[in-house]
């Protein structure tokens, strides 16, 4: 019995260890950590910690809520099993900085167009500049709550101690985007009524630009899309809703609908026309009263001025992409992905790679042994940063100059021309591997060939070069390479170019094929795009063969097995694309031209100023130094200032930098930004109901359009 009783123990002990049921807290801590101090002696806390006195001080005025009720509510949306039932049961929800109330909601009024509710509550106002959302929501019986309309005010322009009492018209739900404080702007305007009417023709009209786009050719497509046209969003509207204006005219209603989705559209047409509708450009109207009143003194209220509702919710929405021409299809994500990695890559990501490569490997040993120098310099005199640095960037800008010490620097497997020229210096690199890159590329675009065996590839090159020097010329490489069994001819390739075929040219330059010929290895092309050094498009041009290849994507997957959701994906991005590669090729080809003396005056500029900053801190340095600064002297105490100031004027950046970001993270900063917050708000002025343009008195009444 006690070996059993003490099982029992034991049992318990670990069930109330693992499968303890959740005490409930002590009422005591939680009135403790639920009570907020009070506003007139905590409100300093305003200006030195406003968010948290946003949530811990008692509010500062007291917004009174009257819903009364509320007129013409938009109707539920046709549906053929409950067409009977479209009159919404309604309620209306508040909200506050995108937050709902839970103890402020009317109560249910069910089947009522006109609703009324009578309905009364104060709202608790801790930042003056906060939202007030009332949210008319429908509550479906039997299913989910459906949102109806919805209408913001501003707190911040409500003036204290005066009634408002009108009509407030509702938004669609559909115009609930972005962020309240815009939509409140939008608002105060533009009534809901004026901003769907605009919105229907607006619709209309972007309709028919995207019927447009939609059968836009390869040309056309290509250029709206270089113009930032394609993904430009296109703003969407809650246009004007019809509905019907009795149960018999929904179920009508619900029946054309079935049968257009049916393709028999005479059956729906004469549904349709038996039904009695109605157009609504806004959800609806409530009748309110409002009244601020303010529950501390007028001193302690300029202190309410420093906090800060809480950051408003952007709902997103309100954009939508434009239709993708069908054009832009792999083709052009392929050709644009292609000329992405000849203008940044080859032109310029590798051309830097392979230079400092150069200086690394100690191809050029003044050039290498310049720049170890001058780094051992700037570690061991910190000082000298600004006087070394300029004066190397400057010695290289010199040494581009020269085209023929410029290229073999900034060539190599990834980037060489399939030139005698070409192959030298990738030869001059003395690496397998380079060797190897510049063969794969060979073979694919110059060959036209395909490698099947990579290993043996890789092996051959490291034949076809000793001491830096090419064994053969291109030209024999060519034909060796095509007797080789680990590479073949890409059958593709080799078909005769037809006319109005698009190729590379060089692979970097687009064109289309104008005719083969007219000697056994050429082709006469015209180039689509004009670029710097290629003639005008209108020009036929007569090229080696050799240069031109075809522009295709060999995705290797007929286009009719792949998804069409995956195939719009892929051509959603295209306009992205061509509009990041736009923003980026200028700057960088004005880079490229600087540093490779395109324009000789802008370049030469760019050196002298790169020198003259250079001799400005090497003068400094020196001077200091040499000790050549002393105390005897109005001379020499002007000059002691400037080479100071000059020596230490990146120090000072930099701490000037750290400075900023640390005092303005610090307790009193913000105590600063709080007054200035304050003194900022006292030219307010709270101007409502005059700048509602969505408010009417009582008195005034709102006629909506209809239609039979």
């Amino acid at each position: 019995m006690q070996r059993l009783g003490h099982i029992g123990e034991l049992s318990r002990d670990l069930s109330a260890k693992y499968f303890a049921v959740k005490a409930e807290p002590d009422p005591g801590i939680l009135e403790k950590i639920n009570k907020l101090d009070d506003f007139s002696q905590n409100r300093f806390r305003c200006i030195f910690n406003p968010q948290h006195a946003r949530t811990t001080l008692t509010p500062y005025s007291i917004l009174e809520l009257e819903i009364k009720s509320g007129r013409d509510l938009l109707d539920r949306e046709f549906r053929l099993l409950r067409a009977y039932d479209i009159t919404a049961d309604a309620f209306v929800e508040v909200w506050v900085d995108d937050h709902k109330l839970d103890n402020c909601a009317t109560k249910t009024a069910y089947g009522k167009h006109n609703p009324v509710w009578d309905y009364s509550c104060q709202v608790e106002v801790h930042a003056p500049q906060s939202m007030l959302r009332l949210q008319v929501v429908d509550d479906v019986r039997g299913g989910s709550k459906t949102d109806i309309g919805f209408v913001e005010l501003a707190i911040g322009d409500i003036p204290f101690d005066t009634d408002i009492e009108g009509w407030f018209e509702l938004r669609f739900q559909e115009n609930m985007v972005r962020t309240s404080a815009i939509r409140y702007r939008k608002h105060c305007k533009e009534r809901e009524e004026a901003i769907t009417d605009q919105a229907t023709k607006h619709v209309a009209a972007v309709k028919k630009e995207q019927e447009d786009l939609a059968a836009a050719s390869v040309e056309q497509s290509v250029k709206l899309a270089e113009e930032g046209q394609l993904d430009k969003p296109i703003e969407k509207f809650a246009t004007q809703k019809e509905q019907a204006a009795t149960p018999l005219s929904a179920c009508l209603h619900s029946t054309a609908d079935t049968a257009n989705e049916l393709g028999l559209e005479t059956i729906g047409k004469t549904f349709k026309g038996g039904a009695t509708t109605k157009t609504k450009n806004n959800a609806g109207e409530l009748h309110i009263r409002i009244r601020l009143k303010q529950v501390v003194s007028w001193s302690d209220a300029m202190f309410a001025h420093a906090v800060l509702p809480e950051p408003p919710t952007d709902k997103g929405g309100g954009f939508e992409a434009r239709v993708v021409p069908e054009a832009l299809d792999f083709q052009i994500c392929w050709e644009e992905l292609w000329d992405f990695k000849a203008k940044f890559l080859d032109d310029a990501v590798f051309c830097i790679m392979y230079w400092g490569k150069y200086l690394v490997l100690w191809r050029s040993s003044i050039l290498s042994f310049g720049h170890l120098v001058g780094f051992l310099m700037v570690c061991w005199f910190t000082f000298t940063f600004w006087a070394i640095l300029p004066f190397l960037a400057a010695v290289d800008i010199v040494v581009n100059y020269f085209e023929s010490v410029r290229l073999p620097m900034t060539r190599g497997g990834y980037n060489a021309p399939f030139t005698d020229a070409g192959f030298a210096w990738t030869a001059a690199w003395r690496s397998t591997a380079e060797m190897h890159r510049f063969l794969l590329r060979f073979v694919h675009v110059d060959m036209k060939y395909m490698v099947v065996d990579e290993p043996s590839l890789r092996a051959f090159a490291a034949l076809c070069f000793r001491d830096g020097v090419p064994t053969l010329s291109v030209e024999d490489l060519r034909v060796l390479l095509s007797s080789k069994e680990f590479v073949r001819p890409n059958e593709k390739e080799q078909k005769p170019l037809a006319a109005d075929e698009p190729v590379w040219v060089d692979g970097k330059q687009r064109a289309k094929v104008v005719k083969a010929g007219p000697g056994k290895d050429q082709v006469t092309v015209r180039y689509e795009k004009f670029e710097s050094g290629v003639a005008d498009d209108l020009t036929p041009h007569v090229l080696d063969s050799l240069r031109v290849s075809r522009r295709y994507a060999d995705i290797g997957v007929p286009h009719f097995a792949i998804q069409t959701a995956f195939r719009w994906s892929i051509r959603s991005k295209v306009p992205g694309m061509m509009k990041l590669k736009e923003k980026m090729h200028p700057p960088v080809r004005m880079i490229t031209n600087l540093l490779i003396w395109k324009n000789c005056r802008n370049t030469l500029g760019l050196v002298v100023m790169l020198l003259l900053v250079s001799a400005l801190f090497s003068t400094a340095a020196v001077l200091y130094l040499m000790g050549k600064v002393s105390d005897v002297g109005r001379w020499e105490e002007s000059l002691e200032v400037i080479v100071l100031v000059i020596r230490h004027i990146d120090n000072v950046a930099i701490m000037f930098a750290a400075v900023v970001i640390c005092l303005t993270q610090s307790w009193w900063f913000y105590g600063f930004r709080s007054v200035l917050r304050i003194i900022g708000s006292l030219g307010n002025r709270r101007q409502a109901p005059k700048n509602w343009a969505f408010f009417k008195p009582e008195h005034v009444q709102t006629n909506q359009r209809r239609t039979d």
